[in-house]
């Protein structure tokens, strides 16, 4: 808190949320997060610098320590850790999380069991209630949780956890099912009309395991009582769902100006032949038409489950095996699409205060390191501030093998973890298929876009085209002079007659863009003397 608010001076703050690396300027691009939160407007872009204005703003992105599924504040704060300064936040709505009241024996509602995502991705946890018995006499109840995993098999052998309510009141019992609310995937809050020193011990027992279901307000939802290997389903029809959500968000956002765009809640993925990549490149490609100059990135599907060698491998071959993302969707008349989004594989290990190391996908971070390099810097072999480490590794010809399908990998080097190669996902002969010549490329449209506006709505004579010309060339030697061009030539005139009449000045550029250094080959030669 700060003591003095009325006197000039400083205010030191100092902000627990991990050791992270800053930048060593504080300008950075901009970077446009479109995800989900608990709280906040929805598809309204929310500027912040800081992450207090964000959690303020979008409430919390953690139940009692655990992710709770949501997106938007966790992707802000890997792109706060990359070094970008300059968040856009948007949030689009979401349904409920799956949950379940546990009642007594009275009908009345006792606990809520809550997963911690949204829609289907828990329908798969169950929950049995079995009384708990000392002889014939019923001394309490017996809380079961499957987390099932393999939903042919949907109670397995064994619970994931189980919680006994003998003795304990229902205060006392929530907070030992959050202690290992980790393993089951699902956290307990006490309904706003129970009493948290009540007793436990009167939790009504279920016909057989039910899961937890999920409700939210959709008619063609399935109810709450399933039979087993029933699964959640929206039929036609029914809610929204969140991938049509964010087409609307793309919808309000087409004119708005930002350098990076990421949706943090789809990602990649063959299996759906890359249908969330490709609405991305064409947001982008559209939003460069209207003059804003945007670059997309999108996470690959992770990978679920234990990352030993043979799943890394069956990953790999998922990814690489289908066809590359320009070749399945090119843009009309063949333009490809490809060179306006990079698709990023890999899952880094983060930490913050809330949530302690975990890992994600890299695409927030990943943006969040494009917003802090000059357009001619490369993201290749650049450190991704603000992570630990790597879930998992791949071998160089795995790493190889996914560059070649045009998707952006990490690998860890002594230094921390580093980008492979910066490249997007155009075709492999595109003129646009590394990162930095698109940036370049964007840099001399906006440069030279912002020089000339002031000279629309005026007269051109010959001083005036003069002051044009003049304006262009100072933009495009400066960034020669920055290293982002190694030469350029460029024209100022009318088209054609009609063009004049109408007044539509033509500027015509050639670039010659900064090629990064890629590849260093080393020749060693020995002779016996010198």
């Amino acid at each position: 808190m700060e003591q003095y608010t009325n006197l000039p001076g400083f205010f030191v703050e100092m902000a627990d949320d991990g050791l992270q690396i800053m930048p060593t300027v504080s300008l950075t691009d901009s970077v446009l997060l479109i995800g989900t939160a608990e709280d906040g407007p929805e598809f309204t872009p929310v500027r912040v610098s800081r992450l207090e204005e964000a959690d303020a703003i979008f409430g919390k992105f953690e139940v009692n320590g655990i992710h709770s599924g949501v997106s938007l504040l966790l992707g802000a704060r890997q792109a706060f850790g990359s070094g970008c300064r300059d968040i856009r936040l948007v949030r689009i709505p979401h349904g409920t999380r799956a949950h379940r009241i546990l009642k007594d024996d009275d009908d009345k509602a006792l606990l809520k069991a809550t997963a911690f995502s949204y829609g289907e991705t828990y329908n798969n946890i169950m929950i049995e209630i079995s009384d708990e018995k000392e002889g014939e006499e019923k001394v309490g109840s017996i809380i079961k949780i499957w987390n099932r995993t393999d939903t042919s098999n949907p109670l397995g052998d064994n619970p994931t956890e189980q919680f006994y309510t003998k003795g304990k009141t229902l205060q006392a019992l929530v907070a030992e099912m959050n202690q290992k609310a980790r393993s089951s995937e699902v956290v307990f809050y006490l309904d706003e009309s129970a009493i948290a020193e009540a007793d436990a011990d009167n939790i009504k027992a279920t016909d057989g395991a039910v899961a937890l279901g999920v409700d939210n307000g959709a008619d063609s939802v399935k109810g709450t009582s399933y039979e087993l290997g029933d699964s959640y389903a929206v039929q036609e029809g029914g809610s929204e769902t969140l991938r049509s959500q964010l087409a609307k968000a793309y919808n309000y956002l087409s004119d708005y100006a930002a350098t990076v765009v990421v949706p943090l809640d789809v990602y990649y993925d063959p299996e759906n032949n890359g249908m969330d990549a490709a609405a991305l490149a064409e947001f982008c490609a559209d939003a460069n038409v209207k003059d804003s100059r945007i670059i997309g990135v999108i996470a690959a599907k992770p990978l679920e489950g234990n990352a030993d060698i043979p799943a890394i491998r069956n990953y790999v071959n998922m990814l690489t095996d289908s066809d590359s993302f320009s070749n399945t969707y090119p843009g009309p008349n063949g333009e490809d699409y490809g060179k306006y989004i990079s698709v990023v594989v890999g899952q880094p290990i983060f930490y913050n205060n809330k949530l302690g190391l975990h890992t994600d996908t890299a695409a927030a971070a990943y943006a969040g390191l494009i917003a802090t390099l000059p357009p001619h810097s490369s993201t290749t072999n650049k450190i991704l501030s603000g992570t630990r480490g790597l879930k998992y590794k791949f071998y160089p010809a795995q790493l190889d093998s996914l560059t070649s399908k045009r998707f952006v990998t990490l690998r860890q080097r002594a230094a921390g973890v580093a980008v492979t190669d910066g490249i997007t996902a155009a075709r492999e002969l595109s003129d646009f298929s590394r990162l930095s010549t698109m940036r370049i490329a964007n840099a001399v449209i906006d440069g030279i876009k912002q020089v000339t506006e002031p000279f629309i709505g005026e007269a051109l004579d010959p001083s005036r085209q003069q002051a044009i010309e003049t304006a262009i060339e100072s933009i495009l030697a400066d960034l020669k002079s920055a290293g982002a061009l190694e030469a350029y030539r460029f024209g100022v005139y009318f088209a054609s007659s009609a063009d004049r009449i109408r007044g539509i000045l033509t500027v015509e550029v050639a670039i010659v863009p900064a090629f990064e250094v890629r590849r260093i080959r080393l020749k060693l030669t020995l002779k016996p003397t010198m």
